[in-house]
């Protein structure tokens, strides 16, 4: 039978499985910036109106305090902040490169982890965390897929990287303080989409408005798996410490990897890629078996 601990890497598994889909969804389909921002508001809405049912059912099972409340709706602003990051290194950058170079965030997840949160740490989870820079270097480096990795789009991966962290890190500290996995997600979400709600007038009153390269039913499904998997985050951080589940989690860019040479014919530099994937999903098993 699974241990709490197992049933926690169960769920953040499975919650990566479902990240790699999405980040598949959105390169397909985002080619320019302008157009992004317009997307990344109404997605950001499409998943905030989705959760919001299950915002009700997770209220009425939480124990509400000012912590776990400010907690969560912090966490809202900084994934907001990442979508912005996140769409637009989208735009820039392959696949294979955006998910690689943003591995270092494993560094940022264990400090986190051990010095705010007063987890343990263990020696291989170091080398692990190691083991994760080196991934990014090296698709760097060696990178030669359609255009070269650009430093304006790193730099919007790594920005998205240092939001992401410390999302999760406030949601893992509203849940520790009594929300429910379902209001998390429906708080975090509802944040999300109005501070993009800025962004949305200046894309409208640049003149290009907010049209989308998608339709609304396909936008619609790819919200169900953004919910669906950060729901799952949410119930691991129930059954695990930060600095295990968050790791585990990271091994999404592996998958990502794999359904982009499928689907996107990613497939320049292929051997190193999935040397550099497996160095880092190395380095994640390092941190998360001890």
């Amino acid at each position: 039978m699974i241990g709490v601990g197992g049933l926690a890497i169960v769920l953040s598994l499975g919650s990566a499985v479902a990240a790699a889909v999405e980040k598949i969804w959105h390169r397909s389909n985002l080619r320019e910036v302008a157009v992004t921002e317009g997307y990344t508001f109404v997605f950001q809405l499409a998943c905030f109106a989705l959760s919001i049912p299950l915002g009700i059912i997770g209220a009425l099972r939480s124990h509400l305090s000012w912590e776990s409340f400010v907690a969560s709706a912090v966490a809202g602003l900084f994934w907001g902040a990442y979508a912005w990051f996140s769409n637009r290194a989208d735009a820039k950058l392959e696949v294979a490169i955006s998910t690689t170079v943003s591995r270092f965030r494993i560094f940022l997840t264990w400090g986190f982890g051990v010095f705010v949160l007063s987890e343990q740490s263990k020696p291989l989870q170091l080398v692990g965390g190691v083991l994760v820079a080196v991934a990014p270097a090296l698709v760097y480096v060696t990178g030669r897929g359609q255009k070269k990795p650009s430093l304006l789009g790193l730099g919007y991966a790594i920005g998205g990287s240092v939001c992401s962290v410390c999302a999760m890190l406030c949601d893992k500290v509203a849940i520790d303080h009594g929300f429910d996995p379902l209001l998390t997600t429906c708080v975090s979400f509802g944040n999300g989409a109005l501070l993009m709600v800025p962004l949305a007038f200046r894309v409208r009153n640049s003149g290009k408005g907010l049209s989308l390269p998608v339709s609304i039913r396909r936008l619609v499904v790819v919200a169900c798996v953004s919910v669906f998997s950060y729901i799952l985050l949410m119930v691991a951080f129930q059954h695990g410490e930060y600095s295990i589940v968050m790791p585990v989690y990271y091994v999404s860019p592996v998958i990502a990897t794999i359904l982009a040479m499928i689907f996107l014919r990613e497939r320049d530099s292929a051997v190193t890629r999935l040397l550099a994937v497996c160095v880092a999903t190395a380095g994640v098993c390092l941190i998360a078996g001890t």
